[in-house]
């Protein structure tokens, strides 16, 4: 059965199980399943995991194949209203039927949809950007942040300082400006600026090409600068480095204490001299204190924000002790939230507080009352899993008119919806991915009613806008963050799986200025 049709039978079948589907709907389905017996044993099977959903909801201990809705909803908006019987269900009572009597005969399995897109068994990428210190990228806008899987190409910085570290085991110190060129887990080229390398024993043969040799390292760390008219040098710090032509022939043989100088295939021994480098204790002492200078800078942000008329809610997990069950909500005046469940953790630096939400009850409760005209969500946030359906940020207890939920599909969706006549989801493409589990994140939502827009953001980058019609008047009320208090035995859990360290709800939308100086913690 060709993919298109068969997510076209999940979608069809799902909003007629929900009782949300229309006539023309229905007798589309009913048409895709005449006579087709793989089609009708796809409903079937849907059928089967709609009833074994409604048995077990009531448990909160299910098993992980049965906390996830299978994904042939992802396409259509999200039906939040609860399923209530409808008697379209009986249109299709004869082809259910003829389904039903095949099915049986073939042994249906109830877990199709792990069958469709296998996922991939280790995130793509030949190396990790394990810490950053005041970066200044050649190209604006690069998106890499700190926690990013890099990939062979090109890694451009203008200032600052980097860490890399490669999957072959090798640890690399770059400062600014550098140009390099990433091969592999064991090979990169250098083509200006400087940088440490540090080769423990399984990345033993981990190489850095310059314009006139290839410098192989047999462990164990060594120092390597390339200017910008092509000249470069060798500082071997510990171990042994081997220097290899670019067609393969062994040139030199450099040991620790040893350096070389070359210019145009000319090579001159000099004496090595690792000061003129960054090591690794050196870049995390300069961590650390740009940890303390983003820390000041995200302090004057944080004022910022409390002055700010329009702001709700500005959680940021600091000053806590660890046994509070409340969460300070630090805007004055502001609603407080109680902590069920979630756990005191580490935020995105060292000494910043979050909480860590795993249990399928772990939440956060909170009550904001009346309606608003435009609202803004933001949060950092580190996934450690997109292991439901969907992944709740905030959610409001029920769906009622004009009642918003924020929230990640597996997909790596961003998804805003509103309760309303029209279609409920505003949402981005899947913009997380598999290789952003792990690493903290900005997250940013804003609507404005009087506009119909509704924005999403990633790390302070717009990447999606869309455009709605009639948009009621927005409302909080009741409402969780991490987790949904749902009200009907028809829908799978949404908890989320991560950690967050900040969370704001402004009752206006921040322009894209202003979302891209809160992730950089420069909102004046």
């Amino acid at each position: 059965m060709k993919k298109e049709r068969l997510r076209e039978i999940d979608l069809l079948s799902s909003r007629l199980i929900e009782g949300l589907s229309s006539d023309e709907e229905n007798r589309r389905l009913n048409d895709l399943l005449k006579g087709d017996p793989e089609a009708c044993e796809r409903y079937l099977e849907i059928s089967e995991i709609d009833t074994l959903l409604h048995e077990i909801h009531d448990s909160e201990h299910l098993p992980k194949e049965l906390s996830e809705l299978p994904g042939f909803m992802r396409d259509d908006p999200i039906p939040f209203p609860p399923a209530k019987s409808n008697p379209r269900r009986s249109y299709l009572a004869p082809v259910i039927a003829a389904a039903a009597a095949f099915a049986i005969l073939l042994n249906i399995s109830f877990v199709l949809w792990k069958n469709s897109e296998p996922e991939p068994s280790q995130a793509t990428g030949i190396a990790l950007l394990s810490r950053l210190v005041e970066p200044e990228w050649s190209e604006p806008g690069s998106g890499i942040e700190e926690g990013s899987v890099l990939f062979p190409g090109q890694f451009l910085l203008q200032s600052g300082l980097a860490q890399i570290e490669f999957f072959s085991g090798a640890s690399v110190t770059v400062e600014g400006p550098v140009d390099l060129n990433l091969i592999s887990s064991f090979e990169m080229e250098c083509h200006k600026g400087k940088l440490r390398a540090f080769v423990p024993e399984p990345a033993q043969g981990f190489s850095v090409r310059t314009p006139d040799y290839e410098a192989v390292d047999l462990g164990t760390e060594f120092a390597l600068s390339v200017g910008s008219e092509g000249s470069s040098e060798v500082h071997v710090v510990d171990g042994e480095v081997r220097l290899d032509s670019h067609t393969g022939e062994t040139l030199q043989h450099l040991n620790k204490g040893d350096g070389i100088r070359s210019l145009s295939g000319n090579l001159e021994s000099i004496a090595a001299n690792e000061s003129r480098f960054i090591g690794r204790e050196q870049l995390l002492n300069r961590a650390d204190a740009n940890s303390q200078s983003r820390y000041e800078r995200w302090r004057q942000t944080r004022e910022t924000l409390l002055e700010d008329k329009s702001t709700l809610a500005l959680f940021d997990f600091e000053g806590q002790n660890r046994w509070d069950r409340q969460l300070t909500n630090h805007k004055e005046d502001g609603p407080q939230a109680a902590i069920i469940g979630a756990t005191w953790s580490e935020g995105r630096w060292p000494g910043k507080g979050a909480l860590e939400f795993k249990g399928l009850s772990d939440r956060v409760r909170m009550q904001i009352s009346g309606t608003f005209d435009a609202l803004t969500f933001a949060a950092w946030i580190r996934i450690d899993g997109l292991d439901r359906w969907l992944s709740s940020l905030f959610l409001t207890d029920g769906f009622e008119k004009g009642e918003v939920h924020w929230q990640i599909s597996d997909e790596g969706r961003l998804i805003l919806g509103i309760s309303d006549r029209n279609k409920p989801n505003s949402e981005s493409k899947p913009v997380i991915k598999p290789n952003d589990i792990g690493r903290w994140m900005h997250i940013a939502t804003t609507v404005d009613r009087n506009t119909g827009v509704v924005s999403h953001y990633l790390d302070g980058e717009m990447v999606a806008s869309d455009q709605r019609k009639n948009i009621p008047p927005l409302k909080l009320g009741g409402g969780e963050i991490g987790n949904w208090q749902a009200h009907s035995k028809n829908y799978p859990i949404r908890s989320f799986n991560g950690r967050i360290d900040e969370f704001i709800i402004l009752e206006r939308a921040m322009s894209e200025t202003e979302v891209a100086a809160l992730h950089q913690g420069q909102l004046r």
